[in-house]
């Protein structure tokens, strides 16, 4: 993490991963907040070449994701994930509750992540950048009140 930012400790993950998904080039980013440092990995792995080369990518892509949770009383769909066919706002559903290792919670909520389109994204961040004049832009509440009913009614 870059040093000095607010809320910069280290942080590990824990087990054996296949795989980590980042869909965010700001983490790879220094100067940005939520910045991440990729540590410990054998010299002829892939993701040791990639993530550096990630930070400086011109092409991104933008998305942004939603966590909804639902009590008991909601229906229970009988996939963990899936593609979103037909919507210009949402892309991808992912059940949080079910990634390995997610402890049941004690409210008994469920978690889903919804993730837009890029072109979603696209058009959002063309209206409301997440840089201005090449300074980070913060997204406040105030950011994201204009994109979260949009993202919730889908």
């Amino acid at each position: 993490l870059d040093e000095g930012q607010a809320g910069s400790k280290e942080k590990k993950l824990g087990g054996r991963n296949a795989a980590v998904v980042v869909c965010d080039v700001m983490t790879a980013r220094k100067g940005t907040p939520g910045t991440c440092e990729v540590t410990g990995l054998p010299e002829k792995c892939d993701a040791k070449q990639v993530w550096p080369s990630f930070a400086t990518n011109p092409a991104r892509v933008g998305l942004f994701s939603c966590m909804l949770a639902f009590d008991q009383s909601a229906p229970k769909p009988d996939f963990d994930a899936a593609v979103v066919t037909g919507s210009d706002v949402i892309g991808l559903l992912v059940r949080d509750s079910s990634k390995p290792g997610r402890l049941t919670r004690k409210d008994g909520l469920e978690r889903w992540v919804a993730i837009t389109t890029t072109e979603f994204a696209e058009k959002t961040i063309a209206k409301a950048p997440l840089t201005v004049d090449g300074q980070y832009n913060p997204q406040t509440a105030e950011y994201f009140s204009a994109i979260e009913p949009t993202i919730v009614a889908e």
